[in-house]
């Protein structure tokens, strides 16, 4: 997965990426510098896909919300 260098938000809410999304979303947030909002509502991510994105921002320091809820 590549996030547009220019993107600041992205809304994925309801779209069932589920853990594989999240795993591959949390690899694609480790490289990204521009994006500092991200709504992930209502996707069915459960542990392996929630602790993948907690690594990836271990290493981001640009994403300032996620919206999980």
């Amino acid at each position: 997965m590549q996030i547009s260098e220019d993107l600041t938000y992205l809304d994925f809410s309801r779209k069932r990426i589920r853990n594989e999304g999240a795993v591959a979303l949390a690899e694609a947030l480790k490289v990204n510098s521009t994006l500092t909002s991200i709504n992930l509502r209502s996707n069915n991510i459960e542990k392996e896909g929630a602790v993948a994105i907690a690594e990836a921002l271990k290493v981001n320091s640009t994403l300032t919300s996620i919206d999980l809820f």
